[in-house]
């Protein structure tokens, strides 16, 4: 399973604040938007080229992971500081 930091990214000279997929632009909200309102993540990728398809299935079972298992998330944040 791919890492937090190797999918997401958060830096003050790439939308100061906002997660985004590593190496894009793309705000990961954007995925969830998609997902919320029923689109599939086939149409995400389709608008947002520059996110690969491993990235955005990446975050989608980070999030799941997150969601099931918390604990994971947090442990894995504070070992990379």
């Amino acid at each position: 399973m791919a890492t937090s930091q190797s999918v997401t990214r958060i830096a003050a000279e790439i939308m100061p604040g906002t997660p985004v997929f590593a190496g894009t632009r793309v705000p990961v909200q954007a995925l969830l938007g998609y997902s919320t309102a029923g689109d599939c993540t086939g149409d995400f990728l389709a608008q947002c080229p520059t996110v690969t398809r491993e990235r955005g299935d990446s975050f989608l079972e980070l999030v799941g992971e997150a969601v099931t298992r918390p604990g994971r998330i947090h442990r894995e944040r504070n070992r990379a500081s």
